[in-house]
């Protein structure tokens, strides 16, 4: 074979490669986008959530969410680190500001 013959073997292939990648990337971006109108998640990468520490509210940012046989786990910034809870009804995660206050009044209820 000559290498003439052997280069537009190879531009072939690569135009078969290139091809089968576009489609990969196309059915990924169908799945995801089938996945995200199946899991309703109660917030996004990026959204401001509220935590109650010390008893304060503090602001911080999801930076990961995660599911897996247990639940939504959401990872957030603390200070310099990250963190990472289950969220449930009982988390120290709350979505709104008046969530967390609401939550707050009744600690500081049951602390009396």
């Amino acid at each position: 074979m000559t290498d003439e013959k052997m280069i537009e073997n190879l531009k072939c292939v690569i135009a078969d490669i290139s091809a089968q990648c576009e489609q990969l990337k196309a059915e990924n971006a169908a799945l995801k986008e089938r996945l995200e109108k199946a899991v309703e998640l109660p917030c996004k990468v990026g959204e401001t959530v509220y935590e109650i520490i010390d008893g304060e509210i503090r602001e911080t940012e999801v930076i990961q969410l995660k599911i897996d046989n247990m639940g939504l786990w959401i990872t957030i910034r603390m200070g310099f680190g990250v963190s990472t809870v289950l969220f449930n009804k009982v988390a120290r995660i709350y979505l709104t500001r008046e969530a967390a206050e609401t939550r707050l009044k009744e600690l500081q209820g049951e602390e009396k």
